[in-house]
C-alpha cells in the first residue's frame, strides 16, 4: 500500500492540517512493511543481588584460547556436565546462545552494597545504595531516537516481580532529576505490567488520564492558530519551515499521549500460586511487548530463592557466610534468566532470527564475591544472550583478564546503535565511574578512546 507523504491532524474546530508525515503517525502495519523483513535489536537487562561464590558459580575449566590481546575463550560447548553449581542444566541446551563472562572489574574505594554496579557500573560513595554516575543503560536506551524512531507505549518495561521497587535491592534502573539521583520505579505486579502493555480489561489505553487528556485538547488547540499563520502572506518561507518543524514535535508529542495497547493478542496468565508462577507470567509478559513491539527495552530483577520463600535478611545471611545455601537460592533465580532466554529464542521473526538472536540480553548481580574479605567488585558475574543481529559472538566463556566492567556497558550501547554522543553523561568520557582505588592496575583501559571502546572478541563488529 502505498502511503501519502502527507499525514492530517483534525484540529477543535474540525478542519483537517496536512503536516508532514511523521514515522510515528504511521500505522504498524505499513511500519512493518516499510522495513522489509528487518528487525529492531532489542535489550534486555537481568539483574539480581548478593554475588555469587566463584567456586559455585564459574565452570572448573577456565578459558586458555587467547583470542585476542589478553583475552582468552573456550567454548562452552566442550565443558562436561552442567556449567555449574548455579548453572544447572538448564542452561546447556542455551550454550551455543550464550556467553559466560568473567574478568571484567568496577573501579571502587568501598565495596558497599549497591543497586547500581551492574547497570550504572558506578558505586556509591556512602553506604546507601546510590550510585555515584546515577545512570542505567535502559534509562539512556528508552530516551533515544536511535532505539526508537518512532514512539511507543513503554519506552523501558522494568518488572520487580513480587518486590516493590522502591526497595533497596528493588530497582537496578537509575537516572538524574534536578541534579540528584533518582531510582526508576518498576512493576511489582505482573497486572500492572500487563496492563501497561496490553491495556487494561476494558481495552482503554494504559496512558489515558485526566491530565492527559488535557494536554492533548490544548495540542489540538494550537493547530487552528498554526493554520492561519502557516497560511498567512507575511511569513518567510524559513520561518514557515521552522513553525512546521514546531508542529512536527507537537504531533510527535500528541501520538506519544494517545497511544493505544499494540495491535498483538497478549499472553494467558497462569494463577499466580508461586513465585515460579510469578516469574513465568512476568517473563511472558516482556517476550510479548517485545514481539508486538510495544518496548524494546526491558529492565528484570530477580529476587525471590525458592517458589514459596522470600525473606532478605536470611538470604543476606547465606550470602555471607552459607555458601552451601546460597547457591541453591541462586540457582533458583538463574533458571527463571533460562527461562528467559529459552523463551526469547522459540519464537522467530521477519528475518529468519529468533526473537534471542536479534536481541541482547545483559545479565548482572551486585557483587561478586559475597564472602567476607572476598573482592566484592572484581570479575563480576555476567552472562551474555543472543548476538544483537550478529554483532556479538556467542557460545564462549570468555575471560577479560582484569579489564573494565565500563567497557560492557558501552560495548551494549554500541549494538543498540548509540554512539558517545548518545551515551556520554556529565562530562564523562566513557560511561560509569572511573575513580577508586588501583588506578594504576586499569591505567591501560583509561585513555579516552579506550573508555570508548567496545569489548574485543565479543563484540564481533557485524
Amino acid at each position: 500500500m502505498k502511503l501519502s507523504r502527507r499525514m492530517f491532524l483534525q484540529g477543535a474546530g474540525g478542519a483537517l492540517l496536512a503536516i508532514p508525515t511523521l514515522p510515528s503517525l504511521l500505522p504498524r502495519a505499513a511500519r512493518a512493511q516499510d522495513e522489509g523483513g528487518t528487525a529492531p535489536v532489542r535489550y534486555v537487562q537481568w539483574a539480581t543481588n548478593h554475588g555469587q561464590y566463584p567456586e559455585k558459580f564459574w565452570p572448573a575449566p577456565t578459558p586458555s584460547s587467547e583470542v585476542a590481546g589478553g583475552v582468552r575463550s573456550m567454548p562452552l560447548r566442550d565443558i562436561s556436565g552442567p556449567l555449574s553449581e548455579v548453572l544447572d542444566a538448564s542452561f546447556d541446551p542455551l550454550r551455543d546462545r550464550i556467553n559466560l563472562v568473567r574478568g571484567l572489574d568496577l573501579m571502587v574505594e568501598q565495596n558497599f552494597h549497591n543497586a547500581c554496579v551492574p547497570t550504572c557500573a558506578s558505586w556509591p560513595r556512602v553506604d546507601n545504595h546510590v550510585p555515584e554516575h546515577s545512570h542505567s543503560v535502559d534509562s539512556i536506551l528508552e530516551q533515544s531516537d536511535k532505539v526508537y524512531p518512532s514512539p511507543v507505549a513503554v519506552p523501558a518495561l522494568r518488572l520487580t516481580p513480587g518486590v516493590n521497587s522502591s526497595y533497596k535491592w528493588g530497582s537496578f534502573s537509575w537516572t538524574t532529576r534536578d541534579g540528584e539521583p533518582f531510582k526508576l520505579p518498576a512493576h511489582d505486579s505482573t497486572a500492572t505490567a500487563f496492563d501497561a502493555v496490553f491495556g487494561n480489561s476494558t481495552g482503554d489505553s494504559p496512558l489515558v488520564d485526566p491530565v492527559v487528556t488535557a494536554r492533548v485538547r490544548l495540542t489540538d488547540q494550537v493547530i487552528e492558530d498554526y493554520r492561519q499563520v502557516s497560511g498567512g502572506s507575511a511569513i518567510s518561507s524559513g520561518d514557515r519551515q521552522q513553525l512546521e518543524s514546531y508542529m512536527d514535535l507537537l504531533a510527535d508529542v500528541q501520538r506519544r499521549m494517545q497511544l493505544q495497547a499494540p495491535e498483538c493478542t497478549p499472553p494467558g496468565q497462569l494463577s499466580e500460586s508461586d513465585f515460579d508462577v510469578l516469574h513465568r507470567n512476568a517473563i511472558d509478559i516482556a517476550v510479548a511487548a517485545m514481539l508486538c513491539d510495544a518496548t524494546r527495552v526491558v529492565a528484570y530483577h530477580a529476587y525471590q530463592g525458592s517458589p514459596t520463600l522470600y525473606e532478605e535478611e536470611t538470604f543476606h545471611a547465606w550470602a555471607h557466610d552459607d555458601r552451601n545455601l546460597h547457591a541453591p537460592m541462586q540457582n533458583w533465580r538463574y533458571r527463571q534468566l533460562a527461562r528467559l532466554i529459552e523463551t526469547m529464542d522459540s519464537f522467530v521473526e521477519a528475518n529468519d532470527r529468533t526473537l534471542l538472536e536479534n536481541s541482547v540480553v545483559y545479565a548482572g548481580n551486585e557483587l561478586s564475591d559475597p564472602g567476607h574479605g572476598g573482592s566484592h567488585l572484581q570479575s563480576m558475574p555476567i552472562i551474555t544472550a543472543g548476538s544483537a543481529g550478529g554483532q556479538l559472538v556467542t557460545g564462549q566463556y570468555i575471560d577479560f583478564g582484569g579489564r573494565l566492567l565500563n567497557n560492557l556497558l558501552v560495548t551494549l550501547f554500541q549494538v543498540m546503535g548509540l554512539g558517545p554522543a548518545d551515551y556520554e553523561r556529565e562530562g564523562v568520557v566513557g560511561f560509569g565511574d572511573y575513580a577508586g582505588r588501583d588506578r594504576n592496575r586499569y591505567a591501560e583501559w583509561l585513555s579516552d578512546s579506550e573508555r570508548r571502546r567496545p569489548l574485543p572478541y565479543l563484540f564481533t563488529g557485524a
